[in-house]
């Protein structure tokens, strides 16, 4: 993996519990950290966290290489011009490194003058090609430094399993969006399934499946109400997490039993 500034080891992040430093820009092994750090976090980081982490699960599981970029703005920069200049710099990718088409989800927080923190996804039409999408430091520099007047910058190969997509989306919001105020702006571009919507269709068919209940009417002999409801809610909201996970990955999950399919642009039991 390619990468330029000051030197960062993955292993250097810190454990739960510990703070989590703040670098300018991270770069070395710190793009994809090995370790993890849950400080607590408020519903503005939680959503950001889902967004960037499911996004980045249908990328891996579509066929698409992924690479985190990191784009800083100049002083001179209003947020409206650096959100500008990086379409500019996506056409140019398009153009000069022959990416059409790039995806992105980009959280935009308000170190220094301002950061992208992105997620670029290419799809290439062979797939057979693993490693065909990358963008040379030098020429993101360069480029980024023709059109917005700012040169640091930072790329990163983000790698195609399940615990890279965890690791990552948990470390951009612990160190960069921890603090309620350091998040500006979450956007991305439109996506090949409409997550948003497949989700709220999931939690709404598993909450009226007649097997829930069933499930439930096992958990009622020798339970207070209090323990019962207790039990039914952590077996409806354990079992919807790994059941988006899977509809995410696969476009299909299992809940109670029933094996549900996201086709045609609805959720359907089969």
């Amino acid at each position: 993996m390619e990468g330029n500034g000051n030197e960062s080891a993955a292993g250097d992040a810190p454990r739960s519990g510990a703070p989590a430093p703040a670098p300018f820009l991270d770069i070395g092994e710190g793009n994809v950290p090995g370790e993890s750090f849950r400080p607590a976090w408020g519903k503005k980081q939680w959503m950001t966290r889902r967004a960037v982490i499911d996004r980045l699960r249908l990328w891996q599981s579509t066929g698409y290489q992924c690479l985190w970029v990191t784009l800083t703005s100049s002083p001179q920069s209003t947020v409206k011009r650096l959100r500008a200049n990086f379409q500019t710099l996506r056409k140019r990718l398009e153009r000069q490194r022959g990416f059409p088409g790039v995806e992105y989800i980009c959280v935009d927080t308000r170190e220094g003058h301002g950061v992208l923190h992105m997620i670029w996804a290419w799809k290439d039409s062979n797939p057979a090609k693993r490693a065909s999408f990358y963008i040379p430091f030098e020429w993101l520099q360069a480029a980024w430094r023709d059109i917005h007047g700012a040169f640091h910058v930072n790329v990163k190969r983000i790698g195609g399993k399940d615990r890279d997509a965890r690791r990552l989306s948990r470390y951009i919001v612990a160190q960069y969006c921890g603090d309620q105020n350091a998040l500006v702006r979450l956007s991305q571009s439109r996506a090949s399934y409409p997550l948003s919507r497949m989700r709220s269709q999931l939690l709404r068919v598993i909450k009226a499946l007649p097997e829930r209940y069933e499930f439930g009417h096992q958990l009622v002999e020798g339970s207070s109400p209090e323990e019962f409801k207790r039990a039914f809610n952590q077996a409806l909201w354990s079992g919807f997490r790994q059941s988006w996970v899977d509809l995410v990955r696969s476009r299909s999950c299992e809940a109670y039993g029933v094996t549900l399919v996201w086709c045609g642009g609805e959720l359907r039991r089969l």
